[in-house]
């Protein structure tokens, strides 16, 4: 039975890797087992067939950034259609798609604490917190923002959401509330390091005491 686990998992992998590929298949299949969590015994024989499969099939360049760029299954799973798009100059298209996904799981997440907090504490946390990290993620290591929790730790925003990043990610987090019943936190991010950001807001009201949120995403293009 284990046997036949780790074959699925194996083709889990190799899927993922045939699908979006990385800017090396070793970096390409270590990023694709950690977002689906794969590891353990027996993993060490799946890592080398999925990395043969990347290498001997020639996966693109653009299809292995994709897959190191995932942060989430949905991410990953975003990067299948490369196969039909790479070939049309798609495929940096659905790169920056995988990384603008970071922005609307970690809003839905700050979304949720923000809600609990309210149901709660009857009230949104009063007060701000400027961009977090806050140097921006290009100028970071593989143009990310490294988890470094002393960045969100004594910020009293931060910390009445028990909020922080925890892996590397590609946008930074600010919020804003100047009254209980109104918060905003926006998340932005410089995708391909150009100059151009992208900001995506969330806005939580609760007039009547039931609170309501709302995602804007970005109308420009990174």
């Amino acid at each position: 039975m284990r046997s036949i686990i780790m074959a699925v998992l194996c083709a889990a992998i190799a899927a993922a890797l045939g699908a979006c590929g990385g800017s090396s298949c070793e970096d390409a299949v270590a990023n694709a087992a950690k977002v689906y969590g794969f590891g353990g015994d027996g993993y060490a024989g799946q890592r080398a067939t999925a990395i043969k499969q990347c290498k001997e099939e020639k996966y693109p360049e653009a299809m292995r950034a994709c897959v190191i760029a995932a942060r989430s299954r949905e991410a990953v799973e975003a990067c299948q259609k490369l196969r039909q798009t790479a070939a049309k100059g798609g495929a940096e298209e659905y790169v920056q798609k995988s990384k603008r996904i970071e922005a609307d799981l970690n809003l839905d997440r700050l979304k949720k604490s923000l809600k609990v907090h309210f149901v709660e504490m009857a009230t949104f946390p009063v007060g701000s917190a400027p961009l977090t990290p806050s140097t921006p993620c290009c100028e970071g290591p593989n143009h990310t923002c490294a988890p470094n929790p002393a960045e969100w730790a004594g910020n009293p925003v931060w910390e009445a959401l028990d909020w922080t990043v925890d892996d590397p990610h590609y946008f930074q987090y600010s919020y804003e509330a100047k009254e209980p019943t109104v918060a905003i936190a926006r998340a932005v991010g410089d995708l391909d390091c150009d100059g151009t950001t992208v900001t995506y807001e969330l806005r939580c009201e609760a007039p009547d005491g039931n609170p309501v949120c709302t995602v804007t995403s970005p109308t420009n293009a990174d």
